[in-house]
């Protein structure tokens, strides 16, 4: 005797679209795939309606449609219209629909299991005549679609995404209206255009990976134009033309993490200068850019950016105002800035203690008006900040200056320029860093300040020039 536990699927034609009656609380056919005859034009294949008035209590739904799209005109799979009862969920499969699954209207307080394929759509929630699906969990497998999940139409939408998806022509998601907590991973998305991830209007919280096809074609691996991002963590692991886009009016936190170099250079992009500035945004600590143009703040007003690690450059645009970048330390004397904001009233802001040589050396010894260091050596570990001419401690520098002790002499005074006498407290002076205090013949020296001169002295004519550094700060 021989027992078999399996077998395989059965292909029904569909003569016409199968409804789940408003009193039913099952529609399964688990094993059975309802399929549309060529030439049908039949939209939708499967229809859904039930609400609590017939059964409180729970709808259990597991259907599979193929649309034979290439066959008919538009069609959608299975379209869920109406489903809100205590205990709900649904297992919905579809092939070869222009939509594959259609959640829309009063569907509350369900869990779906999202299965499509070949797909224009896979998944589409949106509303209907004011009713609205809410409080949903939606798992979605999608393959070989040119959308694998949009949702669009209310604010009010809300719900938990799972996705595990692969290959898109278009963009991978897009999320146009609604809260939503995304989980998971969509790959090779945008193969002929578009890319990853669009959020144009929701408000959209979790973690998601966007990785695969390093396909040229995909124009940003996340592109965001308005909404809410409650602190939602990105990996950006496919090397696209360019990797994420925050557009002016765009609100709330982000944390990216950048694996690969995009084919354009740009990893992220902060507001565009034809277009709105994006203001308050925040770029949390865990991000990690690459690129060319590793960050470009192109029109970006009072963002902060706190970078883990930065591969590459930064631009700041004519525009960019009021924002704070943190460097870390392990990158600071590598990364260089290509700053078009003639103001200079942005701060840079690198993390660690740095030397005045090493302070001298950032930006590839070009420093300006804006950068910080945490710490300054010579400083007693204080903060420093760079004025526009030279490094002074964040502490109160209000005066500072050269001054040169002439060989075959041994003091020199200069004057600082103050209305009263600051007192020798409020001055260190230190030998420039050149060398030449190693090469004189003095080895000492000491200092005074004047209520009008700085003067410094030598134990002995120094038999070459000899130049200090000073500075006059507030002293409490």
């Amino acid at each position: 005797m021989k027992l078999y536990a399996d077998h395989a699927a059965c292909v029904v034609p569909l003569p016409s679209t199968l409804t789940m009656r408003s009193a039913a609380s099952v529609l399964q056919r688990t094993g059975v795939v309802f399929r549309q005859p060529d030439d049908a034009n039949m939209s939708p294949l499967v229809s859904i309606d039930v609400s609590t008035v017939s059964s409180p209590y729970w709808a259990e739904i597991d259907i599979q449609v193929d649309g034979n799209r290439g066959n008919n005109g538009e069609v959608t799979g299975v379209e869920i219209m109406r489903l809100k009862r205590g205990r709900s969920k649904a297992t919905v499969a579809a092939v070869e629909c222009d939509f594959g699954a259609h959640i829309t209207g009063n569907v509350e307080l369900a869990k779906f299991d999202l299965h499509v394929d070949r797909c224009g759509t896979g998944v589409l929630v949106n509303e209907s005549s004011g009713a609205t699906p809410d409080e949903l969990l939606l798992n979605v497998v999608a393959h070989d679609c040119d959308t694998f999940f949009a949702a669009s139409g209310s604010d009010k939408m809300k719900g938990l995404i799972n996705f595990a998806c692969e290959k898109s022509t278009s963009y991978g998601a897009k999320l146009e209206k609604g809260w939503w907590d995304v989980r998971g991973i969509i790959r090779s998305v945008g193969m002929y255009g578009d890319g990853g991830l669009q959020i144009d209007g929701a408000e959209v919280r979790g973690s998601l990976e966007i990785t695969g096809g390093d396909d040229a074609n995909c124009a940003w691996g996340a592109n965001v134009l308005s909404g809410d991002l409650n602190g939602l963590s990105l990996k950006i692991s496919g090397k696209y033309a360019d990797e994420v886009f925050l557009a002016g009016g765009v609100a709330g936190s982000a944390q990216v993490h950048l694996a690969a170099t995009p084919s354009n250079g740009t990893g992220i992009k902060l507001g565009d200068s034809a277009g709105l500035a994006l203001d308050g945004f925040a770029l949390l600590p865990g991000t990690e850019v690459n690129g060319m143009a590793a960050l470009d703040l192109d029109n970006a007003r009072s963002c902060k950016v706190f970078l883990t690690k930065i591969v590459g450059g930064v631009l700041i645009g004519a525009g960019s105002t009021n924002n704070t970048i943190h460097i870390p330390r392990k990158h600071a004397e590598t990364v260089t800035f290509a700053n078009s904001r003639t103001q200079l009233d942005n701060k840079i802001l690198f993390a660690g203690s740095f030397t005045w040589a090493e302070m001298a050396a950032l930006n590839g010894g070009a420093p300006f008006k804006g950068m910080q260091v945490v710490a300054c050596a010579q400083f007693d570990q204080a903060m420093a900040f760079f004025d526009g001419t030279q490094w002074v401690p964040s502490y109160g520098a209000f005066a500072s200056g050269e001054i040169t002790v002439w060989s075959s002499s041994i003091s020199c005074s200069v004057a600082h320029g103050l209305a009263a006498d600051p007192g020798n407290m409020a001055l260190p002076v230190v030998p420039d860093a050149t060398g030449c205090w190693i090469a004189s013949a003095a080895t000492k020296y000491a200092f005074n300040v004047t209520a009008i001169d700085v003067v410094v002295f030598l134990d002995v004519d120094p038999m070459t020039d000899v130049k200090f550094v000073w500075q006059l700060h507030k002293v409490t």
